[in-house]
């Protein structure tokens, strides 16, 4: 892989853990996790920000749906985009499977994208004209530690609940079950610093994320397992957007499941074009 393709891809790091990314491969169900809390008294914010912690680092393999809308207050109005995420993840194996569509300006592009064996693979209709096929296929074998953890959805909300001010626990019903509620508040200086060390990135490299921007997410927590059962994000602040500088403000809500997961290459994936060699 160059250092071009390397060094873009970590300049995005802090963009990618914002606004959603990838989403298999084949494992077990990981046990449910033992609760230390007690059933008949509420939790505080550190209690159950220990327990979740603890409850994701021993997921094994995941499903998640996410969909994310961006609303940017351009001259003429605002403008709307919209992210559909459909993936999975073997954290066993470090595969994965992610279905991806967004929207923008009334044009709606589709990508898939796979990860097995230390490569990435994508098809999509666009990379027909700049690559004479619909499946392309990149080596990231070098980096894929750092990679690795930005594709797994669920070590970045274990990475911004751990670096994250906490409000009170609330109870909030959903579909019938009663879950805690759990919001975090995100200082990007401090998440950009805790960044850099966890993925040895070098310094300077996640600055240009606009420090007034703000994050609040919300993690509704399954009360027995401790597990995320959806994870809202409200992100605020500036951006460039053709050339301008635009206030914008994104939601992102993200459903979770657990259970088995596998992945299998699609028909055409082998005669994918590889690209990231030069």
């Amino acid at each position: 892989m160059s250092n071009r393709v390397r060094l873009v891809g970590l300049l995005f790091v802090v963009t990618l853990l914002l606004a959603g990314c990838l989403g298999g491969g084949t494992t077990t169900q990981t046990e449910a996790h033992t609760e230390t809390i007690s059933d008949d008294e509420m939790p505080n914010a550190t209690e159950l920000r220990v327990e979740a912690l603890d409850a994701m680092g021993n997921v094994s393999a995941y499903t998640a749906e996410q969909n994310a809308t961006t609303v940017r207050q351009v001259e003429d109005g605002n403008v709307t985009a919209t992210l559909d995420i459909e993936y999975a993840i073997n954290r066993s194996t470090r595969s994965l499977v992610a279905h991806r569509t967004e929207t923008d300006g009334g044009i709606a592009l589709s990508v898939d994208r796979y990860v097995v064996e230390q490569t990435l693979y994508q098809h999509s209709k666009q990379f027909e004209s700049q690559y004479g096929s619909n499946w392309i296929k990149q080596d990231i074998s070098e980096s894929f530690d750092g990679q690795w953890h930005l594709y797994d959805q669920l070590w970045r909300y274990q990475f911004v609940l751990n670096n994250a001010s906490l409000s009170s626990v609330e109870t909030e019903t959903v579909d019938g079950t009663e879950a805690y509620a759990l919001e975090a508040t995100v200082d990007l200086e401090e998440l950009n610093t805790a960044l850099r060390e966890a993925l040895d990135l070098p310094p300077g490299t996640v600055a240009a994320i606009d420090a007034n921007t703000s994050v609040r997410a919300t993690f509704l927590i399954d009360p027995d397992t401790h597990r995320p059962m959806s994870v809202t994000r409200q992100v605020q602040g500036t951006q460039t957007y053709k050339g301008q500088t635009v206030d914008f403000e994104r939601e992102l809500t993200t459903q979770l499941t657990y259970g088995n997961v596998s992945v299998t290459l699609p028909v055409g994936a082998e005669d994918a074009t590889v690209v990231g060699t030069e």
